[in-house]
């Protein structure tokens, strides 16, 4: 839902700065990040010129990889037709989330697995970023959703989360220290009813955003979990971030690049709308490069090479195709 949104007064308008996040910063197509769990980081301060160590994070389990892909490539996709964006984890092709990205913000709309098929729609849409964001911004979203089975609904829920912007400096993670960083709380308490028993989660999260990196950099997570109003359970979870496609910037107009048949368990055709010298490379599920190699195209999407996978592994790949300008084109390739 589009909801309250307040920036503070005359203090925020003097930190627009290097700290603000905008809808430049939203994820687009083509965009390949991990997700690194570690340690929980109970206390990070809040105020500008702060800097947050969490240096010393040791991972817990392996990491998640996951794509944002054209909606039309996620299954599921005809029951979600505002969405921009679909999430999915690699390796899975029965699941993804969707997203609306609109210039105030990002929206959830829901998400889908066919393996029921179970769908969560939301009726009222989750707000979870709003821009431009930078200290002192604060919004409070309400979002309700239906999951259903087979079409069948089995329960209905509602979240309300309040977000605020209240920090900002420098983050040092395992992978690299970032400046200009922006920290925001977020506070959040869903319920849910299920034939007749009564679920609800509350949530007490660090979220930092840095301008130019399309995801959370980080994010410390407190969860308590409630059955018909008795505690069932808690949960303290931290991650940071591990880009894999780090510095893409996508730019289809320039490049074009198509692949066909997609999926495929042979022969692809690799084509591209550029002409002259391109480099390409071809990375798995966890961004190690798998094929690479140089071509030129001559007379446009009429010209391309043909590349055989049939020999790889069954799974989702990462198509990257660079021209002489530095023009970047990614393109999700699935061997089944």
């Amino acid at each position: 839902m589009r909801t309250l949104f307040t920036l503070a007064g005359a203090t925020a308008f003097m930190l627009l700065n290097a700290q603000t996040i905008t809808s430049a910063d939203a994820p687009a197509v083509g965009y390949t990040f991990s997700w690194q769990t570690s340690a929980w980081y109970g206390v990070l301060s809040t105020g500008s010129g702060q800097t947050w160590d969490m240096s010393a994070a040791t991972p817990s389990g392996g990491a998640e990889v996951f794509s944002y892909i054209l909606p039309s490539l996620a299954p599921g996709s005809a029951q979600f037709p505002d969405a921009d964006l679909a999430l999915q984890p690699a390796g899975s092709l029965t699941t993804a989330s969707f997203i609306d990205v609109q210039p105030d913000g990002l929206y959830g709309l829901g998400s889908y697995d066919s393996g029921g098929p179970v769908t969560a729609l939301f009726s009222d849409v989750e707000n979870t970023m709003r821009y431009p964001c930078t200290v002192g911004t604060t919004w409070t979203d309400f979002a309700a959703y239906e999951t259903q089975v087979s079409g069948t609904p089995i329960s209905s829920g509602a979240d309300t989360s309040t977000y605020t912007a209240d920090g900002s400096g420098t983050l040092i993670l395992p992978n690299g220290t970032f400046t200009d960083v922006l920290r925001i709380t977020h506070a959040s308490s869903e319920t849910a009813v299920s034939f007749g028993t009564t679920y609800m989660t509350t949530k007490d999260e660090v979220i930092f955003r840095k301008t130019g990196t399309q995801e959370v950099l980080a994010s410390t997570i407190h969860h308590v979990y409630y059955t018909n109003g008795s505690q069932s359970g808690e949960l303290f979870q931290s991650y940071y971030l591990v880009p894999i496609v780090a510095g893409i910037v996508t730019t289809e107009a320039a490049t074009g690049l198509s692949l066909f048949p997609n999926p495929t368990n042979g022969i692809v055709r690799i084509q591209a709308n550029a002409i002259g010298a391109m480099e390409m490379t071809v990375t798995d599920a966890l961004g190690r490069t798998v094929h690479a190699e140089h071509f030129s195209i001559g007379n446009g999407m009429g010209s391309g090479i043909s590349l055989d996978v049939s020999t790889w592994d069954k799974g989702a790949y990462h198509v990257t195709a660079r021209d002489k300008a530095g023009h970047v084109s990614v393109q999700r390739l699935v061997v089944n």
